[in-house]
């Protein structure tokens, strides 16, 4: 819990978007609640699948093998290889 990562989009459902991350077996869910600083009706408008994105996971399930996870872009804007700093960079 707490870990940063960087996956990719495999699943979107009304009730949020099944994440896999990168160079793993690792595969989860970010609810609907946790995809956005702000608040989406439908996630098909936002998020596509084979979508790279950053993934924080926020809770792990042992006896189920679940993970959850937040897409919130609050939770990587000090992140030093932000996408803001990295395209603003390429001149």
């Amino acid at each position: 819990v707490g870990s940063k990562y960087k996956g990719h989009i495999t699943r979107i459902e009304p009730y949020g978007v099944f994440v896999h991350i990168e160079n793993s077996h690792v595969s989860g869910l970010a609810h609907l609640s946790e995809c956005s600083d702000d608040y989406i009706k439908n996630l098909s408008g936002m998020y596509y699948t084979g979508d790279f994105v950053k993934a924080l996971v926020i809770k792990t399930d042992e006896e189920t093998k679940r993970v959850g996870f937040s897409l919130k872009a609050s939770h990587f804007a000090d992140d030093s290889d932000s996408d803001d700093s990295s395209s603003s960079s390429d001149s």
